[in-house]
C-alpha cells in the first residue's frame, strides 16, 4: 500500500516525490524510475533431433588367389612334420578298412556291407577334421591329430548337407553341366559353415550362396589353380603330394576366412 506525503510548506498530499509539485519544496521522497519492463519467457524451439547414422551393411570379402597359395604352402612348411605324420594317420584310417572290406567281401557278404558303411562313416569324420584343423591354423594356431575326431558330434549335419549338395550339383549337371559347375561354386563352403560355426545344412547352403556372391569366377580359376598344383605335386612320384595336398587344403581354407563378411567401418 503506497502513503502520500504532506509537503511541509505548502501543505499539499501527495504520492512520495523529490519535491512538491505545488511549490517545488523537497519532500525527500525516492526518485521514481519506471520500472523495467517484464521479460516474457521466450519459448523454447524444440531441435529435431538429428537420424542416427545407418548402420553400414556387412560388406563382401574378397581373398587374393596368390596370397592363399602363399598362405598354405608356407604354413605347411613351417609345420611340414606335423602335416606328414597327419597323412599317415589319415592314409590309416582309409586303408585298414577298405582293405577288411575287400577281404570280406566273398567270404562274409554282410560284413563286408557293414564295414563299407563304417568306412563311409569315418571318411566323413576325417574330412570334418581336416577342415578343423585347416581352420585352425588359419586362426594362427596349431592343430592336432586329435582334431580328425573332434567335430563328431557334427556328423548328422554334415551328412545331410553333404546329401543336399550332391543333389543340388547333380541336378545343375542334368541342365547342360554348367548350372551344376556354378551351383557347385555357390555353395562349396556348406560344410565350412557346419564345422565352423556349426550350422544346419540349409543355414550353411545360404551363406556359402551369400559369400560366394561375385567371386565365383575367381573360386573357379582358384580351383583349377589348386587342381593344377596337387596334379604337379602327383607328377613328382606322388612324393610331391605330401606338400602340395595339405598346402591346397590349407588355401581353400584360407580363401573361405577372407569371403567371410567383415563389418564396414
Amino acid at each position: 500500500m503506497i502513503v502520500g506525503v504532506k509537503c511541509p510548506k505548502c501543505g499539499l498530499m501527495q504520492m512520495p516525490n523529490p519535491t512538491c509539485k505545488s511549490c517545488g519544496a523537497p519532500l525527500g521522497g525516492p526518485t521514481w524510475r519506471p520500472s523495467p519492463p517484464t521479460q516474457l519467457p521466450q519459448p523454447q524451439t524444440t531441435r529435431p533431433a538429428e537420424p542416427l547414422p545407418s548402420q553400414p551393411p556387412p560388406q563382401l570379402g574378397g581373398f587374393s588367389k596368390g596370397e592363399a597359395i602363399r598362405f598354405g604352402w608356407n604354413t605347411m612348411a613351417s609345420n611340414l612334420g606335423f602335416f606328414i605324420g597327419l597323412q599317415i594317420v589319415v592314409g590309416l584310417v582309409y586303408l585298414v578298412p577298405a582293405i577288411f572290406a575287400q577281404w570280406s567281401k566273398e567270404v562274409f557278404p554282410l560284413l563286408y556291407f557293414l564295414v563299407s558303411l563304417f568306412s563311409v562313416f569315418l571318411n566323413m569324420v576325417i574330412q570334418m577334421g581336416l577342415i578343423r584343423i585347416a581352420l585352425t591354423f588359419c586362426d594362427g594356431k596349431k592343430g592336432h591329430i586329435s582334431d580328425l575326431f573332434s567335430c563328431l558330434p557334427l556328423f548328422f549335419k554334415f551328412l545331410l548337407g553333404s546329401i543336399l549338395y550332391g543333389l543340388i550339383v547333380l541336378g545343375g549337371t542334368i541342365l547342360l553341366i554348367v548350372p551344376g559347375i556354378i551351383w557347385g561354386i555357390q555353395y562349396m563352403f556348406f560344410s565350412y559353415f557346419i564345422i565352423d560355426e556349426d550350422l544346419g545344412p540349409m543355414e550353411a547352403l545360404q551363406r556359402s550362396k551369400a559369400i560366394t556372391q561375385g567371386a565365383k569366377w575367381d573360386l573357379f580359376l582358384f580351383g583349377l589353380l589348386l587342381a593344377g598344383i596337387n596334379l604337379l605335386g602327383a607328377l613328382c612320384l606322388l612324393v610331391g603330394l605330401i606338400a602340395t595336398i595339405p598346402a591346397t587344403m590349407l588355401a581353400f581354407a584360407f580363401a573361405y576366412r577372407r569371403l567371410l563378411p567383415s563389418e564396414g567401418v
